[in-house]
């Protein structure tokens, strides 16, 4: 009886698994890190291509797209929008990875920390 009850389980966390993977974006694979030269030629509307360490770079057409920094806080996935390229160049946008990385660290949820300082900054004025 408890392998039936099981056995269920497992099909429903299968179930669930096929579920979230057709609901990604598919993701281009570049070995190594991005570089500025490949940001240049990266010319497909709407792929999205890891840098590694949870920041995503999505094409916006040749030279253009934006940064996006990807975590699960909770049980959730999160997107946070680091900024347009080529105003926030590669080497910006790993810093503020790097940051995003380090409040999650420390056991803070970054979204929530942001929004806490957009309050506060709208509250200030």
């Amino acid at each position: 009886m408890a392998d039936a009850g099981l056995t269920k389980r497992i099909a429903e966390l299968e179930a669930e698994i096929e579920r979230l993977k057709a609901a990604r974006p598919p993701r281009t694979r570049l070995s190594g890190q991005l570089t500025e030269s490949r940001l240049q030629k990266l010319g497909k509307t709407g792929s999205l291509v890891g840098d590694g360490n949870n920041l995503l770079y999505k094409s916006a057409g040749l030279g253009r797209g934006c940064w996006i920094y990807r975590y699960k806080a909770g049980g959730k996935a999160r997107d946070i929008g680091l900024g347009g390229y080529p105003a926030v160049s590669l080497a910006d946008a790993r810093i503020a990875r790097d940051e995003l990385n380090r409040l999650r660290n420390q056991g803070h949820d970054p979204h929530a920390e942001r929004h806490r300082k957009k309050e506060t900054v709208a509250s200030s004025r």
